[in-house]
């Protein structure tokens, strides 16, 4: 079972600066959930604002929410775009596995995922130290990439890393 985050404290900020690795312009909890009810763009901070678990973007007017799950040193190791299908339900479209030299942002290695309702994955792996590139295609069960839309602070079911077909 992977890491639960339902007793995660949650912060929010305007967004997540990847390279400078922490959090933009912090929020107060109203100020998210204004964003949230209009539909605007915020961040959520799942664990820490110096050094959360994972972040979500969530942009519910243009039906998205993409999280990125972090190590250590806060680098984006896991990365996942959700789009709201017709249904109303979120579908996660895209999964980034990264592998970083040492303690650089450096990536040696780049494992993407496509998703498509149907079952259908396009997968691509890049080996950047070896200069590969390998693709496939296969059908796989896909139950397990749906999540209703998040409530202000209820993003558990995005936030989960156990999500594997």
């Amino acid at each position: 079972m992977g890491t639960s985050t339902i007793d995660l404290p949650v912060f929010y900020c305007a967004g997540w600066f990847r390279a400078k690795r922490r959090a933009i312009d912090p929020w107060t909890e109203e100020r998210a959930r204004k964003a949230h009810d209009k539909g605007e763009v915020y961040t959520a901070l799942v664990g820490d604002l110096s050094e959360p678990y994972c972040f979500l973007e969530v942009h519910l007017a243009l039906g998205y929410v993409g999280v990125g799950f972090l190590d250590e040193g806060n680098r984006e190791y896991l990365g996942r775009s959700f789009a709201l299908q017709a249904s109303g339900r979120f579908f996660m479209t895209e999964e980034d596995f990264r592998a970083f030299d040492g303690t650089t942002d450096r990536i040696l290695k780049n494992d993407s995922y496509v998703y498509e309702p149907s079952g259908l994955v396009r997968i691509r792996r890049t080996n950047v130290s070896e200069n590969t590139l390998e693709t496939a295609e296969a059908r796989i069960d896909v139950a397990d990439f749906w999540e209703d839309p998040p409530g202000i602070g209820d993003y558990h079911g995005f936030a989960r890393k156990d999500r594997r077909a």
